[in-house]
């Protein structure tokens, strides 16, 4: 590389040397981070710029760099530019992060987390491999008392790549912190069959910031494998899968004797979307939104059409994500894209950006009382967005936290393709 390059997406090395010069960066946002794919031929020198994106939320996270560094840099000079790092030295008194101490190390030992006293005594990574931290993290820098904002942690260094073998010996029944080596989401199914030393019960434990609530600050999510690829996971409305992100940790429990946690190339998923670190609520965001006529006063549902919000889809029109309009004889419904009809309609998390659903209804009787009944789930707490009436000039609010509103109007002509919009202003 000659110049400074940003992958949004994913990279691909398969021949050759790819030398960076420090001019790499792999990005991270609210809809997805990127990743390095299986590294099948070739490799990476130089060192690489790797960002990952947390939603706002006063939430603690599982977190590592997966990077290394010949002589490891301090948590004073890396992470601690751009978030807080409070302890009692070197430290400055940040009454606002609560609790006082907000980065912690695991003594597996001990079974216990140690608090990171001095963030000028504390290597970011290891020279061979990455270190993995509890982090209480509200925002950037100074995020005021009880408000929280999204920040992008970046950190500079060698990319870990090839095989990498996490060893400890610890008695049975004691935790081990692990943090994801790579700069890419890694698939559980390879690590527990390519592994040594874990508790044959075969349990790995996650931490996922949503639990909780908007209150809360999170909690652990259980992966229990039965089987091959088969994995049953607690958590509820969690994002969380058998895929751990890139600069997430996990715990797992030590079997008798050495503990051999093993990653491969091989290991890599080719997920690349946020889910636990991303916007949203973990699982998809949906808004149903219902079209009913009044008859002697009661309504009488005639079509429905659903929105969608996932890292898991994309703004483009596609049969593998949306489903196509097909028209009732009487009255209808439709989602408008562009020149496209549609009755379900995918798009990525909205998170703090802006969105839109363009509504469309045809054959409408003359003067007839109608409703648009909105039933949203899975949003974040907070989450909002307005339904602006275009003929009336008007804005109502829809609590997407609430089970249903309704909204009632009346005709005045046969299609108002352009009348109703819902626009989304971000989940805060």
């Amino acid at each position: 590389l000659g110049s400074a390059t940003k992958v949004t997406n994913t990279l691909t090395l398969t021949n050759g040397t790819l030398t960076t010069p420090d001019f790499l960066t792999l990005a991270s946002d609210n809809v997805n981070t990127s990743r390095v794919a299986e590294i099948t031929g070739g490799s990476i020198t130089g060192n690489v710029v790797v960002e990952r994106f947390l939603p706002a939320g006063r939430k603690w996270r599982f977190l590592t760099a997966p990077i290394t560094q010949s002589t490891p840099s301090k948590l004073n000079t890396t992470w601690k530019t751009i978030v807080d790092i409070v302890g009692p030295s070197g430290s400055p008194n940040l009454t606002q992060v609560k609790p006082f101490h907000n980065f912690l190390e695991y003594n597996s030992a001990g079974d216990s987390w140690t608090n990171v006293e001095d963030p000028n005594a504390i290597d970011l990574t290891g020279t061979t491999h990455n270190k993995a931290f509890g982090a209480f993290i509200p925002g950037p820098l100074a995020t005021a008392d009880n408000t929280s904002a999204d920040v992008t942690l970046s950190s500079t260094g060698a990319l870990l790549t090839g095989n990498k073998s996490f060893t400890s010996s610890f008695a049975s029944g004691k935790y081990i912190l692990i943090p994801n080596p790579y700069a890419s989401p890694v698939n559980l199914e390879t690590i527990f069959t390519g592994s040594t030393g874990i508790n044959p019960l075969g349990t790995i434990y996650t931490w996922d910031p949503r639990l909780g609530g908007g209150a809360g600050t999170g909690g652990y999510i259980s992966i229990k494998r039965d089987g091959v690829n088969t994995f049953t996971i607690t958590g509820g409305t969690t994002g969380q899968t058998e895929v751990i992100q890139s600069g997430q940790a996990f715990f797992v429990e030590a079997n008798a004797g050495t503990q051999s946690i093993n990653f491969t190339e091989a290991s890599k998923s080719t997920s690349n979307i946020n889910t636990v670190f991303g916007a949203g609520t973990g699982n998809t965001d949906l808004l149903r939104i219902g079209f009913n006529r009044y008859e002697s006063s009661a309504p009488v549902v005639i079509s429905e059409v659903l929105s969608r919000y996932s890292n898991n889809y994309n703004t483009a029109i596609s049969k593998s994500e949306d489903a196509e309009k097909l028209w009732n004889n009487e009255e209808n419904i439709a989602i408008r894209r562009g020149n496209f009809s549609l009755s379900i309609e995918s798009r990525p998390f909205i998170g703090a950006s802006s969105d839109s659903i363009f509504l469309g209804l045809s054959s409408l009787r003359a003067n007839t009382n109608y409703a648009l009944e909105f039933k949203p789930s899975n949003w974040d707490a907070g989450s909002k967005a307005y339904l602006i009436d275009k003929l009336l000039s008007t804005e109502t609010l829809i609590d997407l936290n609430n089970t249903s509103f309704v909204h009632q109007f009346t005709s005045t002509v046969a299609t108002a393709n352009d009348r109703f919009v819902v626009v989304f202003r971000g989940a805060t």
